[in-house]
């Protein structure tokens, strides 16, 4: 199956080629999130791996799941084409293989640069032509694994792809996107995505409830749980699509669903969140330090969620093989295969709000505070560009997060209108339909008007009219403010 790059795929490819023949130098490349960068990767590190002075193309990414997911999808592309690494023994296997391009992650990589029992294999591509490609050039590449791997190659070229790249705004220690991989090479930003139909914009509203009760009181938790069910069906159009809901911690998750446990849904909910210290993952926090003392806690209600999950979907998943309960509900919420069960809406605290591209996904419910990249990757699961049905991705927030969104959204597209990426508020969207009604009507009160048509120009400006109405009317109804009467 020929596949074609698309033109800013194109250029973004070409800029990596010619760093990696004629320089030394590193970059990265600012496409954003749901434009392809897999795809565009795949293609630079496959070109890149033709070049007889390099010796090793590893594509790096920084968890296991994402590790799964890449490699299935290079395999989609070219079957055979990548050698996957399963551990940090694999991994030192192919670095000494013939092996030209390899998928790894960077945690199996910091260990085997920092541990003798594995570095002592790799001493002799040590000083080879190494060219590294990141999926995410901000996530994991502040700390000491990063270090600990640029420091060990001497003959290292790295390259980064991300579409939230830090910089001065959205830093948490100073350090940038550019100061660790070099200057951004080719853009195409979320703006020039939604003008050329290959991600949606946005729809977010915001829904406070109660605004005198405390964020995290049972009664304003029961009222969110409450308005989720109650506009499940309108936001995903009767379950056509699924939703994610994101909130602050492991504890408030955990407490979440045991409301809507008591509230007895007719859709199907799960839960999944990291139970224990697994490493840094850029916003994601560790069970350890989101209110457990003990991870054998989270653990143990962990396990207690998965025996739900166990039960509606027929499965027999445990903590202790975490990874397979992952990666079933990661098909599930993808809703590819029919003989799947689908999961309606599945609460979380940091995971899928990165990496996860699902389709059918359209809706996110937020409690939980968001800002910067953080903000534009997790409202960026939803915008993935499906059919006619699917115009946006739709966010609910139910904290005050509208400073937040305005500035993440104009930090990564440049300072460009949020108009652009972000649909207007509903009382414009009304505003305007009365508008057009009003207009439509003074030119044409009653049906007797249309008989009084003669001209061809006559009846397009008033088809076009109509149309114009239907059309704002339709828009009205996706809001959750909207009201028949």
């Amino acid at each position: 199956c020929l596949m074609v790059l698309r033109p800013y795929q194109y250029y973004a490819v070409e800029e990596i080629l010619d760093r990696g023949v004629n320089s030394n130098e590193n970059g990265y490349i600012w496409h954003t999130t749901g434009a392809g960068k897999t795809l565009t990767s795949f293609k630079a590190a496959q070109l890149v791996s033709e070049v007889d002075e390099i010796d090793k193309v590893l594509f790096v990414v920084d968890r296991h799941d994402l590790d799964t997911q890449t490699q299935a999808e290079y395999e989609a592309f070219e079957p055979g084409a990548v050698d996957g690494t399963d551990n940090t023994k694999e991994l030192i296997h192919r670095l000494g293989s013939d092996s030209k391009i390899i998928i790894t992650t960077i945690q199996k990589l910091n260990c085997a640069v920092t541990k003798d029992y594995y570095n002592r294999h790799i001493q002799d591509v040590r000083n080879k032509k190494v060219v590294m490609i990141f999926d995410e050039c901000h996530r994991s590449h502040f700390g000491e694994s990063h270090k600990n791997i640029v420091n060990f190659f001497n003959n290292l070229q790295i390259f980064g792809f991300t579409g939230t790249p830090i910089f001065v705004e959205n830093s948490k220690n100073d350090r940038t996107t550019k100061e660790i991989f070099g200057n951004c090479l080719h853009k195409y930003l979320i703006k020039d995505a939604i003008a050329d139909d290959n991600v949606l914009g946005f729809l977010v509203e915001y829904y406070t409830g109660n605004a005198d009760l405390d964020l995290e009181s049972e009664n304003r938790m029961r009222e969110v749980a409450r308005f989720i069910l109650n506009n499940f069906n309108k936001s995903t159009f009767d379950g056509e699509y699924n939703a994610l809901f994101a909130v602050q911690s492991v504890p408030m998750l955990l407490r979440y669903y045991n409301i809507f446990k008591e509230l007895k849904p007719d859709i199907k909910i799960g839960a999944i969140f990291t139970y224990a210290a697994n490493g840094s993952q850029d916003d994601e926090a560790t069970g350890m330090n989101q209110g457990f003392a003990n991870p054998k806690v989270a653990a143990d209600e962990m396990q207690e969620i998965i025996d739900d999950y166990n039960h509606n979907f027929g499965t027999s998943h445990s903590v202790e093989n975490f990874g397979l309960y992952y990666d079933d509900i990661n098909k599930r919420m993808k809703k590819k295969d029919p003989k799947m069960k689908p999961l309606d809406l599945l609460l979380v605290v940091g995971m899928f709000l990165t990496g996860f591209d699902a389709k059918k996904l359209n809706t996110l419910y937020v409690d939980k505070n968001l800002e910067y990249h953080g903000l534009l990757q997790a409202f960026s699961r939803t915008n993935r560009v499906l059919n006619e049905k699917k115009r946006f991705g739709k966010v609910i927030c139910f904290r005050d997060l509208k400073s937040n969104v305005d500035a993440s959204i104009k930090l990564f597209s440049d300072n460009n209108p949020i108009e652009d990426i972000v649909r207007p508020p509903f009382k414009d969207v009304k505003r305007e339909y009365i508008e057009k009604t009003e207009q439509f009507l003074s030119k044409y009160p009653n049906v007797d008007e249309i008989d009084n048509l003669e001209s061809e120009n006559d009846k397009v400006a008033f088809v076009l009219a109509f149309r114009d109405i239907i059309k704002k009317h339709a828009e009205m109804q996706i809001y959750e403010e909207y009201s028949p009467s």
